[in-house]
């Protein structure tokens, strides 16, 4: 099929301005292996506290989202659908069990507790709950308040459940927790990317309380760190040395992001698709894919002829993410990094004193400005599926990714890398994202 043409406000930022994903921090240690996996709840769906169990003599929890328009598995946003579910049979034992239904459905807060920390994005909305127990009918809107009322906690699902209710959140792929005589322990891995990586532990004891046991560091992680599309669950291998300073390095590095990316476009197609995504995207989706793995040979085989090794990559066990989990991961990596990835590869393509390397990074360049246009694409699908309260964290990630990139641009590439490679200079770097940020807005809903 015809390759579609590039983003005219992409064309309108490349003549502003003037992966190619480059990877993140390494670790000085290991993160601690835990004996357990737990799946992590689902962030957007129709019921995100369908592991929780009710205490004793509740009757039932209604719990519903601020605003209006949530996000629901249905993809609809309505007055209707901004319930989070129900928990148990509210109303069941009242007197006079119209009147209660009726003080269920009038309730309603401008307060709540901030479900889970999303990273960069900050909480996955903002939920509250209307409880019956017979014929008193009130609301919860604290951690503390809710607590009570699912306690004691019988699963480790279940804790998990309240951990995110509290705030806080888990690490989403692979062994993330440890059953212990009176609760459980959880494990979260953050940070890395233009600093420090850390590993936190969090307690939810079997009465609902939240402890954070300790927070640990994992290493410095690399401040010249420009993220692509990564696959969810992505293990970062490698040894010391940073990617900037040898031109080797920075090939090899490149080959194993471009690696990297052909996963990330496998999977984003199979979720997209269980997800209804239209045909065109699924196609251009897997084009890309297919750019990917030829991108990949190309680095490849340029870093294997200076002698540096190309990793493996290995990517965790992850859950399939919902669809606001997919249009934040677009906002970050695609619509900021990607699109940055794309500006870095065609000022290589232009700057590139190796005529061999030159030729090379124009191959990919316009390859990569089209996986940018298909991010910017995606994210006009996604926003047609979110809520207004959903759009509104996609685009508070993607707002807080452009300034993260502002801060990792930091670092000057070695001469050779400059030079020979193209690679910006710290303070060019910092221009093409300030372009970027100035020139491509993250879409809206059409």
């Amino acid at each position: 099929m015809p390759r579609p043409s590039l983003s005219p406000l992409l064309h309108l930022l490349v003549a502003s301005a003037l992966p190619t994903f480059a990877g993140c921090g390494l670790f000085d240690r290991d993160p601690t292996p835990m004996p357990e996996a737990v799946p992590c709840p689902d962030f957007a769906g129709a019921n995100r506290y369908a592991a929780l169990t009710l205490a004793p003599g509740v009757d039932g929890i209604v719990l519903r989202a601020i605003n209006d328009g949530s996000f629901t598995a249905s993809g609809s946003s309505s007055a209707e659908t901004a319930s989070r579910g129900t928990l148990g049979e509210p109303c069941r034992t009242a007197r006079d069990r119209a009147a209660c239904q009726k003080a269920v459905s009038a309730a309603s807060s401008a307060a709540g507790w901030s479900y889970g920390p999303g990273g960069m994005q900050g909480a996955y909305g903002v939920d509250y709950g209307v409880v019956t127990r017979g014929d008193d009918v009130r609301l919860v809107t604290t951690y503390d308040e809710l607590r009570p009322l699912v306690a004691p906690v019988e699963a480790a699902s279940e804790a998990l459940a309240l951990l995110y209710v509290a705030g806080h959140r888990a690490s989403c792929y692979g062994n993330n927790a440890r059953t212990e005589a009176d609760g459980w322990v959880f494990q979260n891995v953050r940070g890395g990317c233009g600093g420090p990586e850390y590993e936190d532990f969090y307690k939810v004891d079997r009465e609902g309380h939240v402890t954070r046991e300790s927070s640990e560091k994992l290493g410095e992680g690399d401040p010249n760190c420009m993220e692509g599309r990564r696959p969810a669950g992505f293990v970062r291998e490698g040894g010391g040395g940073s990617w900037l300073e040898t031109l080797p390095a920075h090939l090899a590095e490149i080959a194993h992001m471009e690696a990297a990316a052909v996963v990330a476009f496998e999977d984003l197609e199979r979720h997209l698709r269980r997800h209804g995504a239209p045909r065109a995207l699924l196609e251009r989706i897997e084009e890309s894919r297919a750019d990917e793995v030829v991108h990949a040979a190309i680095f490849r085989e340029l870093a294997e002829a200076l002698g540096a090794r190309v990793d493996v990559v290995r990517v965790r066990t992850a859950g399939a993410p919902d669809l606001l989990a997919l249009a934040v991961d677009n906002a970050v990596e695609g619509c900021a990094r990607e699109a940055y990835g794309a500006l870095v590869a065609l000022h290589q393509a232009k700057a590139a004193a190796d005529p061999t390397l030159r030729a090379a990074f124009a191959r990919i360049a316009e390859d990569e400005a089209r996986h940018a246009a298909l991010s910017f694409d995606l994210a006009v699908f996604y926003a047609s599926r979110l809520g207004p309260a959903e759009r509104e964290l996609v685009a508070r990630a993607h707002a807080s990714a452009l300034r993260e990139l502002g801060s990792e641009v930091r670092h000057e590439p070695g001469r050779e890398v400059r030079e020979l490679a193209g690679m910006p200079s710290a303070r060019a770097a910092r221009r093409l994202v300030a372009g970027l940020a100035r020139t491509l807005p993250l879409p809206r809903a059409a």
